[in-house]
């Protein structure tokens, strides 16, 4: 899902994401970055979501890259967001880089990410 969203005087371009597990995780990253380089404006990104690619794992960190280069992102969720451990969960932004946190949810095995917009 992308929505545009204005917060105070800044456009946000803010895209939910899901990739499911086992998917041809560079396929998907390509893909995005085709979508998104499609319909992105030059405003603020956030991309958040569950991309199912353990950011704890060097080589998946390495799959990211491109996304993160060609619009600029920080990834700020820092710790496991799943209870059985790996950062799964992302916030990708464009402008801040400091750490969401996290809390359990009692709806699903994913953590809930905070953060500052």
């Amino acid at each position: 899902m992308v929505i545009r969203i204005k917060i105070l005087e800044e456009v946000v371009f803010l895209c939910l994401i899901y990739c499911p597990p086992g998917q041809q995780n560079n396929n998907f990253v390509t893909e995005l970055i085709s979508l998104l380089s499609d319909i992105w404006y030059g405003e603020r990104v956030i991309i958040a979501g569950d991309f199912n690619l353990d950011q704890l794992l060097p080589e998946n960190t390495d799959v990211l890259l491109p996304l993160l280069t060609q619009f600029k992102l920080k990834q700020r969720s820092q710790y496991s967001t799943h209870n059985l451990g790996g950062i799964l969960d992302l916030i990708l932004d464009s402008k801040l880089d400091d750490h969401c946190s996290w809390v359990p949810s009692p709806f699903s095995d994913h953590f809930v990410l905070v953060c500052q917009i």
